[in-house]
């Protein structure tokens, strides 16, 4: 790549150089930009609305609601940062400024996260074995018998966390 920026210093232009050394003109502005002014180019499009801190406080959010049984969906996830957005600022943006985009990013930063989607009961129904259909039962009888009531269950399903 230097090589390719060379010959730009040296008087060229940049789409011949970008020819002969078959790299991408807009590549080459870069590294070109780069060199003469010794600063990295601004990424493209308005800074981020949440910083990091407030992503952390979303996913807390999130796993708080799991392990209080309430399902978090994609929806959620993607109207909170427009209520933290609102209280921080005290104004509200668009519908499309926290979407798909954001979401997708959210995703992949907090990994850890699962979001709830529907499942198809087809296949919940055809995952149904005769040995899982008799571990049920006993239970159940377990739970009669030993006259188990609703204050002595309790859900340990850990919602909240992805399985690694």
């Amino acid at each position: 790549m230097a090589q390719a920026v060379l010959p730009v210093h040296e008087g060229a232009t940049q789409a011949a150089a970008a020819t002969f050394y078959r790299v991408l003109e807009r590549t080459l502005q870069r590294k070109f930009k780069l060199q003469t002014t010794g600063q990295p180019p601004v990424p493209p499009g308005p800074p981020p609305v949440l910083g990091l801190a407030d992503e952390q406080d979303i996913r807390d959010w999130i796993v708080g609601m799991q392990r209080n049984r309430t399902l978090v969906g994609r929806l959620h996830v993607i109207l909170k940062p427009k209520e933290v957005y609102a209280i921080k600022s005290g104004r509200t943006r668009s519908v499309d400024t926290n979407g798909r985009g954001w979401y997708y990013g959210f995703t992949k930063r907090f990994s850890e996260v699962v979001v709830h989607k529907a499942q198809i009961f087809k296949r919940v129904r055809e995952g149904i074995t005769h040995d899982s259909a008799c571990y049920c039962l006993a239970a159940v009888r377990a739970t009669i018998e030993h006259g188990i009531g609703a204050d002595r269950c309790i859900n340990v399903d850990e919602t909240a966390f992805a399985k690694t």
